[in-house]
Order: C-alpha cells, then sequence, then structure tokens
C-alpha cells in the first residue's frame, strides 16, 4: 500500500483524535446482557456522616421466576476509601431478578465528610482508620436503614476484608443469640444483634447472611506482600531485574512520592490492577472520588504494599468458623493477590468454590465482566436452591473455557485448559467435577457466538475415602456407604472378605512389622487384594521399629507378595514426625537409597496436624518421591485444645476438600479409634445389648453413627477435574497421576 493510498482515507476512522466525541469507554459497553434497570438513590447517617447508597432494580419482573427467593445483593467497594463506581458492571446481577445495592463508605465518592471537616480524618473521624467500624457499625446500620432480611454479600479487595470482619465479628458471633426473642418477635429463623449506632439495650432483627462472594480476597496481609514478590508465581516477582531493584530502593526509602515511583505504579496498575486500558468511565470516577487520607493511613501508599493499620491483618485461622457459610473466591490470573494467598482462602473455608478468571487483574468485574457476572449468578441460584431444599450447600469446582484458547502461548496456560477446553473452543464455563452435567446458558441471543456456560457436574465416588479401624467388618462398614477402602493394620480382615464385598468396600491389608513377615502369615493375605500396605510407622519404637536398611532388606518379601497375588499398587512404610531418632522424610529417602531397584508404588503417610494449611505444607514435603500418596491415618490429634467434635469437624470438612482435590493424593482413612482422652475423634459407637458404649464390636452389638461419622459420610467427593491450585504450574511430572478415578493400576 502507497502513501497515497493512506491519505485518501477518512484519518477520523482510524484515530480517536479525529473523534472530538470519544472521551473514554464506557463500562455499561463493556457489560454484557445489561437490561433495563431502575435506580434508586438514598442515604442514612452514621456517626454523623451521610452514607449514600443506591439500588438496583430490573425495570420489569415479568419473567421473573416467583419460586425462587432472588435475595439481594450488598455490594462493598475496596480501597480503602475506593467509592463504588468502578463495581458497576455488576449490577448487572440485577438481570437475573435479585436487587442490586452499592454505598460509599463513608469518606469518599458521594459520601464525603461534611464541609467543618478540617483538620484531619485521624483527628475528627478517627474511627474511619479502624477496620472494624466499617464492619460492624456502619454496614450493620446500612443493612438495619434497608430493612434488608436474606442478603448475599459481595467485596472486592479491601471490600473482602470488610466482608470477612463481618460475617466473623458480627454475623457469625450472633447468629444463634437468643432464640427466646426470635420467638417472642415472631420472626422464625431470624437472629438478633445490637447496633453500635443505636442504643445497646435494644434487640433488633439481624439479617440473615447467604452467603459471601470475595472478590480478589485476601486473609493474610503479610502473605499478600510475601507472595507479590514471589520469583515462581509473584506479580513484581516476574518483573525484569531493574525495575525489582528501583522498586524495592524506593520503598526501602519510602519514596512513595517521587515521580519515579508514581510512574512505576501507574504501569503497574494496567499490569495487574485494571488490565483493560485505556480505563473505562466507571473507574475513573472511582478514581475521582478516591479519599487518600483513608487510603494511605488504612493501606499505605501504594497497592503493591501494606504499611498502614491493615499491615497485621490476619483471619486466617478464624475461616474456618465460617462452617455453614457458602463462599465464592474469585480472583484474576494476573491479581495482585496471588495464587497462594487465595489457596490459603480456598483450603481454611469449610464451604468454599473460586473461579479463576484468566484475563483478569485484580478489577475483573471490568476486565471479564461476562464471565464474572455469569458464574457469580449461578453461585448464588446454587445457593438459594439448596436454602429452598433444607440443605447444607455444596461446593463443586469451577473450570474456564475460553473462546479464545489460542490466546493462551505458553503449554501451561494450555495445560491448564485441559480439564474443560474442548479442541473447539466453544467458550464455556464449567462448574463440577463429574461427567453428568446439566448447562444453563445465560447469554443472550444476540450474543450466542460468545455464549457463558455454565455447566454443573455432580460428585460421584472416586475411590479416595478410607477407613481406618481394628475391628472393620460389616456391621460398621454398612454405615458408611462413602468409603470405598479400609484396613486394619492387620494382614487379614477381622471377618469374612464376603462382608466388604457386600459393603462395597475393598480390604487392603497392612504387613505391620517384621512379625509378620512369616510365611504362614503372609499365606492368609486375600487374593483379591488391589494393594498391600508396608510397615507402619517404622521410625517409631513404639510401632513397627525398623531402621530404613532394616526395612529394605525385608523389602523382598513384600514384593514377592505382591506378585503373587497380583497386587496393583505396593505402598511405602507409612511414616509420621517421630519423637524418636529418624523423621519421616529422611527415613523415606534413606530406605529408597538402600531399597535400590524395589519396586514402591506410592508413599504412605500419617498426619494429626488438625490445620489443613500445615497439611499442605506437609504433604509437598513428599513431592520429592514423585509417587501418589496415600494418606493412610488422619485426624485431630496433635492440640488437645482442637479436640472437640466441631473442631474435628471443621477440620475434616477443610481436610476433605483438599484432600480430594489434590490430584497427587490416591488415597486417605481418618483414624476412627478416639485418638485419647480429649479428643473426640470417633466416628462411631459400638453399642451391647443394654445401650452401653463397649469397644468390641464382636457378639451381639449395635453400630450408631456419631455427629463426625454422619459428617464424613457426606462431604462430597471429587471424581476427577483437574485443579490448577495443586499444580505448582508442574503439568508434566504429575500427568501419571491423572486422571485418579478410573481403573489405572497405579492409583487403583
Amino acid at each position: 500500500m502507497n502513501n497515497s493510498t493512506i491519505e485518501s482515507k477518512d484519518a477520523s476512522k482510524f484515530s480517536p483524535v479525529g473523534d472530538k466525541s470519544w472521551t473514554c469507554w464506557k463500562c455499561d459497553d463493556l457489560t454484557p446482557d445489561l437490561c433495563p434497570l431502575d435506580v434508586v438513590q438514598g442515604n442514612v447517617t452514621i456517626r454523623g456522616i451521610e452514607v449514600v447508597y443506591w439500588r438496583y432494580r430490573r425495570r420489569s419482573l415479568l419473567h421473573s421466576d416467583s419460586s425462587k427467593p432472588n435475595f439481594p445483593i450488598v455490594m462493598v467497594h475496596g480501597g480503602p476509601g475506593w467509592p463504588h463506581n468502578y463495581l458497576l458492571p455488576l449490577k448487572q446481577q440485577a438481570c437475573h431478578g435479585r436487587d442490586v445495592y452499592f454505598y460509599d463508605q463513608a469518606g469518599c465518592g458521594a459520601s464525603s465528610l461534611p464541609q467543618s471537616h478540617s483538620i484531619s480524618i485521624k483527628d475528627d473521624y478517627p474511627w474511619l482508620l479502624d477496620p472494624l467500624y466499617y464492619a460492624t457499625v456502619e454496614l450493620p446500620a446500612l443493612l438495619y436503614h434497608l430493612n434488608i432480611t436474606n442478603f448475599h454479600l459481595l467485596g472486592n479487595s479491601w471490600g473482602t476484608i470488610l466482608a470477612q470482619y463481618y460475617a466473623l465479628d458480627v454475623y457469625q458471633k450472633q447468629k444463634n443469640i437468643n432464640t427466646n426473642a426470635i420467638q417472642k418477635e415472631n420472626n422464625k429463623g431470624s437472629t438478633y444483634y445490637s447496633s453500635p449506632t443505636l442504643s445497646t439495650t435494644k434487640q433488633i432483627l439481624q439479617p440473615i447472611l447467604t452467603s459471601l462472594v470475595l472478590s480478589g480476597p485476601l486473609s493474610d496481609a503479610q502473605l499478600y506482600v510475601k507472595e507479590q514478590w514471589n520469583p515462581k508465581d509473584g506479580d513484581l516477582g516476574n518483573l525484569p531485574p531493574y525495575v525489582q531493584e528501583r522498586i524495592k530502593l524506593l520503598e526501602s526509602n519510602e519514596n512513595y512520592g517521587s515521580k519515579e515511583y508514581q510512574a512505576i505504579d501507574d504501569v503497574l496498575t494496567t499490569f495487574f490492577t485494571l488490565r483493560t486500558a485505556p480505563a473505562p468511565d466507571c473507574f475513573i470516577e472511582s478514581q475521582k472520588g478516591v479519599n487518600k487520607e483513608i487510603y494511605v493511613g488504612m493501606q499505605g501508599p501504594s497497592e503493591f504494599t501494606i504499611g498502614g493499620v491493615l499491615a497485621n491483618f490476619n483471619v486466617t485461622d478464624r475461616l474456618s468458623e465460617l462452617d455453614r457459610m457458602p463462599v465464592l473466591l474469585t480472583h484474576g490470573k494476573y491479581d495482585t493477590m496471588r495464587p497462594k494467598v487465595v489457596d490459603v482462602m480456598f483450603l481454611n473455608l469449610p464451604l468454599a468454590e473460586r473461579l479463576l478468571l484468566k484475563r483478569s487483574g485484580h478489577v475483573s468485574m471490568i476486565d471479564e465482566p461476562k464471565i464474572m457476572n455469569d458464574g457469580i449468578s449461578d453461585f448464588y441460584d446454587r445457593v438459594e436452591a439448596s436454602l429452598i431444599k433444607g440443605q447444607v450447600f455444596e461446593p463443586i469446582n469451577i473450570e474456564i473455557n475460553d473462546n479464545n484458547c489460542d490466546s493462551y502461548n505458553d503449554a501451561t496456560d494450555r495445560n491448564n485448559l485441559n480439564s474443560t477446553c474442548m479442541e473447539e473452543c466453544s467458550g464455556t464455563l464449567s462448574i463440577g467435577n463429574d461427567d453428568t452435567n446439566k448447562s444453563v446458558n445465560y447469554a443472550s441471543s444476540s450474543s450466542t457466538s460468545n455464549s457463558t456456560q455454565i455447566s454443573f457436574k455432580f460428585p460421584q465416588q472416586n475411590g479416595k475415602r478410607g477407613l481406618a479401624y481394628n475391628q472393620l467388618d460389616y456391621n460398621i462398614l454398612k454405615h458408611f456407604p462413602s468409603v470405598q477402602w479400609g484396613y486394619t493394620w492387620s494382614p487379614v480382615a477381622p471377618t469374612s472378605i464376603r462382608d466388604w464385598e457386600f459393603s462395597n468396600t475393598n480390604f487392603v491389608p497392612m504387613i505391620f512389622s517384621s512379625a509378620q513377615c512369616k510365611s504362614s502369615i503372609l499365606q492368609t493375605i486375600p487374593n483379591v487384594s488391589r494393594a498391600l500396605l508396608g510397615f507402619n510407622e517404622p521410625n517409631f519404637v513404639t510401632q513397627a521399629n525398623l531402621t530404613p536398611i532394616q526395612a529394605a532388606n525385608l523389602w523382598p518379601i513384600l514384593e514377592k507378595v505382591a506378585v503373587d497375588l497380583n497386587i496393583n499398587v505396593l505402598v511405602s512404610p507409612a511414616v509420621n514426625y517421630s519423637p524418636y531418632t529418624w523423621q519421616p522424610v529422611p527415613w523415606l529417602r534413606a530406605f529408597l537409597d538402600a531399597c535400590v531397584g524395589c519396586r514402591v508404588d506410592a508413599i504412605a503417610i500419617h498426619d494429626y496436624s488438625c490445620d489443613v494449611t500445615y497439611l499442605d505444607r506437609h504433604l509437598r514435603t513428599y513431592y520429592e518421591f514423585d509417587r501418589p500418596i496415600w494418606i493412610t491415618e488422619f485426624a485431630c490429634g496433635d492440640d488437645p485444645k482442637k479436640g472437640s467434635v466441631e473442631h474435628q469437624k471443621r477440620y475434616m470438612t477443610s481436610a476433605v476438600r483438599y484432600l480430594e482435590h489434590n490430584p497427587r493424593v490416591a488415597k486417605y482413612a481418618w483414624f476412627a479409634h478416639k485418638y485419647g482422652p480429649k479428643f473426640e475423634n470417633k466416628l462411631f459407637d459400638v453399642l451391647n445389648e443394654e445401650g452401653e458404649v463397649i469397644w468390641d464390636v464382636k457378639g451381639n452389638t449395635t453400630v450408631v453413627l456419631n455427629e463426625l461419622g454422619q459428617h464424613y459420610n457426606q462431604l462430597s467427593q471429587h471424581s476427577g477435574v483437574i485443579d490448577d491450585a495443586y499444580y505448582d504450574n508442574d503439568i508434566e511430572s504429575i500427568s501419571k497421576f491423572l486422571p485418579w478415578n478410573n481403573d489405572s493400576p497405579l492409583l487403583w
């Protein structure tokens, strides 16, 4: 093409400079499937400050389903001190029949401070620098003013901190208070709180928090800062070396106001905060309304570090308290909240799901509004459906199929899509974890080519879940339909193997110690066994008590048994942290070094930490052996303070979710014996003819599941969707472990 051809074109068609009317993109144009909405603005005065809110409602409700509850959604913006405007793409939720409320927190946007404010917030309104004020005073007062009864709460960034504080310190603490007062007020099912803005003697209705959506979330401020500098997954940790050096130098000298730091910050914002550039109108409006004094006082001077009052924020250990709260965690692939920040929350929230948006930064409601809106709406539908049925919400796994798979250029990204991204790249959001699915398409008819599809996939048995108990028989096994395998620390089952077959449970024999390596004992192993467990805790004097070399010398005996009985999986000796000489990983290393050429198909370990974050760290220490992991004993046993049924249930919920989703974990078994006088980890009671609890299941006895046993049965199972959270970008090295729900002889 020559220059004359170019000059003959209308330049205004090719350059924004030629379009005098263009100023910026519109958030409404970015948001698909918007319907006609009515908006009402209101305000409520809280501690002398006028807090402004907006309610969005679908103009026509002719097509609404009156059988659905459609609870309203309260949106909590980030910052702190950034007004709500940038969240406006989420007003599309109103098109599904739910009222959507936005509000500007005190001191920013439309909720600006009175003109009499002249000195500083620290002097005039010190509570505006207290995170708990927003959660325990402002939000409850707003909800009371709006007369909301049941609602969903959605927070972004700082808003996720506020939402967690509200759930833990207002709703969770007060949800069971004063049942008599509830009945007296004739408001069945409601709960109460004492409003900090009203008389403390007056009990008022507390709205029922139905769910949490936490977008770009964090539960640990220091982890948030640390992970940004992670050289593997961090956003700052992957910048060019010179840029990293300059950022660290400027921050160490606190030169946040320098032109250089501001220039870097502006560029990084387009990398990791808002990747839609140029910024659309709703984001620009938020920028105009920022209260910098609140932002700096609480967050610090930069989005990429924390130096204000939030510097020591950490509620990770409390998240398990939300044991009945459905939670959706959403985060962008390029988010300032790096994967491990979200992993920690996912592992500690009993009823959590996560949605990764693969083209988004921190503000994913602008970067990918359609997938975000569809995912949130589906989550709300399922939460409300479980309430209607009177059922506990069951989290499911979420994967994204993207129309433009070609945009992912590196092999890791392609593999991350391999579970659900079809060859034709059809553009779907898949939710769930097996081959049975139902689909709902929320896209309008005018945009079907770019539709996002929500697929529900319901759990099926995957063979992972087991029981460890020395007298397992049909009388017990028949009560555990969710259990597919078990063992008794013995090479033989305590009752006929037919009992196990009738209960559809696989018996797994164990060679407990060197004493069981006698041919007379080995000949009693059932010839239907599919796996064989090695020695039990050989690094304990009170258990198998074997050195690595002793175990290696005995191992050929187990190998021969496995060959003779056509056993698929020969599992290593089961190790645990020991008060004696050998610790587990060094013992296994020494054993494998001594047992040159030996067959060891899987690694067995025990864990009694009662902390799912620690469980994750513990398991990762065994990844070096590059074999499937069998957790043949786990329960709460290390901390007597966590021995209660409630603590056991919370840990069981989080741990089972983690073990079900971790592709390196082939099997796990709850330790069903009573661990000690202060630990309630038993799953059932054995009663004699007089109804007394006894230990021996033999004779005329009755087995009754207790609360913990019922809970173990009811926890959902994962059956094959690959979960990025446990990959560590190491797809190839664990490909041999997948899928774990087929008939692979390696995993059984």
